[in-house]
């Protein structure tokens, strides 16, 4: 009787015990690492997503510190489908006697967000108060990702926002700072409450928290005049300090107009910094709102201070016209000023004001052409272009003196500046050209010739035709070179000129020629550029002949045409053996590849019919097999991306990038699948799926 006893109090305790195991523990035969693994690699799939949580939330409830911190940091990372027993589960992880596991609660909460968090807000709300500050942060910041926008718990509002508003005194930074960031989240519906704090936060010991609180006020929306005037004092106020004003300046820039009276005052204050600042977001505020703050900007040109003039003189230029055409004279006395940098923005600003106003700025605009600082010169030979014909061709000369081939960038400007004044400047060259006293003149204005982009340059043509037949052999070359740019902006006469040297037996003119026009990329020079390609064809494969079709590709993709789409097609469809061959080649190699993209691009930058058509059938052949080397094959993939995605649809494009980016075969490799998956995306599909894993 005894033992029959003894048997049944020792089955009732191992049950008792079996009970309180597994109310306590995981009964799992896969460790934490398992689950947290396939989360941090992407692993979670429609499959095992239910196992995994499940095993996280049995985690959850382990003796083990580090593997309920785990567990609770790794729910948050999962898109839950049904997140009311995980919310719940991580509700009652912030009373753990783990700090660690209290915070990666309060942040897989924040994570989860709303609405499913929404039943968290008082759990996080009390979590405020915990004497662990990482966990204060982390529910926190929480908050202030899930309450803004529920209106189904805009109830609880009132004591977040209160809870908030203490936290602004936390003794942590880092605690503070999140409460600047939740608070203006939280308060929408008591904003004035929230700017009052905010704004006493602008004035804290930590300049994290200073800088934080600008932020969350500059994201404030003011509901009235009162509120904008409040903000505006509270960015003004802060423009002295180095760590915030730039965010200040940001956030009256924002406002815009009513900052404007404001800031006027402000350039009376007896800091230079707030000066220049205040004139700075005058300046991006512009037009209109900033036209009355003209006048009180000129006068600062001649403030003391450096900082104060350049600000002043880049306003203006910001400002522009109509409204600083008054400045045009203080602009032109800045041009004299002893700094560079206020030299340079008076310069640049007068660019901006522009003809008519900024004409009587052309004579010390020449002057400063020949400025010791580069920079000042070249923005003013740029200004001098923007005021352009007639004001600035009594600057021609000077301009055509200065300028020197060797300094590329000033060369380079004053081409600009020729192709916007235009015929007076095309005819000075002209003449220039047709002088021979001066063979280095003749060579100058030939080089200018080669980088002017006018309708003007038509006018040149002829004088550049008798230049060919110059004894100079670089003169004979830079008249090829100006014909092949006045060709590509339309001239026939040009072209023509270029194919009839194209077929001269003369090797001194051939060579030049046929380079100059297949340069051109204009329409009448196709059935040439085919002759050429069908020529190089026949001699012997070598890597200036590779060279050589690499600039017919690129020229055809500026002529769109039906022949240009074949000549592509030809091009890639006859360097299959060449790239064979050349892969014991390194140079000849990467020359072969080289080609390839320029005909793809090309293909792609014609953009007809037929070379959609052209585009779709390469698609369909490597959707099936590969054609060419991976990195051609992938540079294809990311060009189709820029079609337009009724042609890409219409073509069948997008049907071969899915079966590329759906492909099981061993020979599409991932980096191919994300080029496909990048155009996918690029042509309005939705392409989320990580295809490497």
């Amino acid at each position: 009787m005894f033992s029959k006893f003894k048997y049944i109090i020792t089955t009732i305790l191992i049950l008792l015990f079996f009970l309180s195991c597994t109310s306590n523990k995981c009964i799992s035969n896969k460790p934490i690492k398992y689950f947290t693994d396939r989360i941090y690699k992407k692993q979670v799939n429609e499959g095992n997503k239910k196992e995994i949580i499940q095993g996280l939330l049995c985690s959850l409830k382990d003796d083990s510190d580090q593997i309920r911190e785990e567990a609770a940091y790794a729910l948050g990372m999962i898109d839950l489908d049904e997140p009311e027993l995980v919310v719940q589960a991580l509700i009652e992880a912030l009373s753990d006697n783990s700090k660690e596991t209290r915070e990666s609660a309060a942040e897989s909460l924040g994570k989860i967000g709303s609405p499913a968090a929404n039943i968290a807000v008082n759990a996080l709300t009390n979590a405020i108060s915990d004497h662990e500050y990482r966990v204060r942060k982390a529910a926190t910041v929480s908050l202030g990702k899930i309450v803004p926008s529920k209106s189904n718990i805009s109830h609880k509002n009132d004591r977040v926002v209160n809870v908030l508003i203490n936290a602004l005194s936390d003794q942590n930074e880092s605690v503070r700072m999140a409460a600047c960031v939740a608070l203006h989240k939280v308060s929408s519906h008591q904003s004035d409450i929230a700017m009052k704090h905010l704004i006493k936060a602008t004035k804290d010991k930590s300049k994290n928290v200073r800088k934080t609180a600008i932020i969350a006020l500059s994201k404030i929306n003011p509901k009235n005049r009162t509120e904008a005037d409040l903000l505006i004092e509270s960015f003004i106020s802060v423009l002295h300090s180095r760590d915030v004003n730039r965010f200040a300046v940001e956030s009256l820039v924002k406002i815009g107009q009513p900052s404007v009276n404001f800031l006027l005052k402000s350039l009376n204050d007896k800091s230079s910094k707030v000066q220049y600042l205040s004139i700075r977001a005058l300046g991006k505020i512009g037009t209109p709102a900033a036209d009355i703050a003209v006048n009180a900007i000129i006068t600062s040109l001649n403030d003391n201070d450096e900082q104060v003039r350049y600000e002043s003189a880049e306003a203006l230029g910001k400002i522009g016209s109509p409204a600083a055409n008054i400045a045009v004279k203080s602009l032109i006395n800045a041009l004299d000023d002893t700094s560079s940098i206020v030299r340079l923005e008076a310069a640049k600003a007068l660019g901006k004001i522009g003809s008519p106003a900024a004409d009587i700025a052309v004579p010390e605009l020449m002057k400063t052409c020949n400025d010791q600082t580069e920079s000042i010169s070249n923005t003013s030979i740029i200004t001098l272009g923007q005021i352009g014909s007639p004001a600035a061709n009594k600057a021609i000369e000077l301009l055509f003196n200065i300028s020197d081939e060797k300094k590329k960038k000033k060369f380079n400007y004053i081409s600009d500046c020729f192709s916007n004044i235009g015929l007076s400047a095309i005819q000075f060259l002209v003449v220039t050209l047709n002088d021979r006293k001066s063979k280095q003149n003749r060579l100058r204005a030939a080089k200018l010739l080669c980088n002017i982009n006018s309708s003007s340059t038509k006018i040149a043509v002829k004088s550049l035709e008798n230049a060919i037949n110059d004894e100079s052999e670089a003169l004979r070359k830079l008249a090829f070179r100006a014909l092949a740019n006045i060709g590509s902006q339309g001239s026939d006469e040009a072209v023509e000129i270029l194919i009839k040297y194209s077929n001269d037996k003369s090797i001194k003119y051939q060579k030049d020629a046929e380079n100059a026009l297949i340069s051109t990329g204009f329409p009448k020079s196709i059935q040439y550029l085919k002759k050429v390609l069908n020529d190089t064809y026949k001699q012997s494969e070598n890597n200036k002949i590779i060279e050589l079709r690499t600039k017919i590709a690129t020229s055809l993709g500026k002529i769109p045409s039906l022949i240009s789409v074949e000549m592509l097609i030809q091009i890639l469809n006859d360097e299959y053996s060449a790239f064979i061959n050349s892969q014991f080649n390194h140079y000849k190699f990467e020359l072969i590849q080289k080609l390839r993209k320029e005909a793809i691009s090309s293909l792609a930058q014609i953009k007809s019919p037929e070379s959609f058509k052209a585009l779709a059938n390469i698609m369909k052949k490597i959707s099936k097999k590969r054609k060419y080397s991976e990195d051609i094959q992938r540079y294809l993939l990311v060009k189709v991306g820029d079609i337009d995605r009724d042609s890409a649809k219409s073509n069948k494009i997008l049907d071969y990038l899915y079966r590329i980016y759906n492909s099981d075969s061993s020979e599409i490799s991932c980096l191919e699948k994300k080029a496909a998956a990048y155009s996918l995306n690029k042509l309005g599909e939705s392409i989320t799926k990580n295809i490497c894993y």
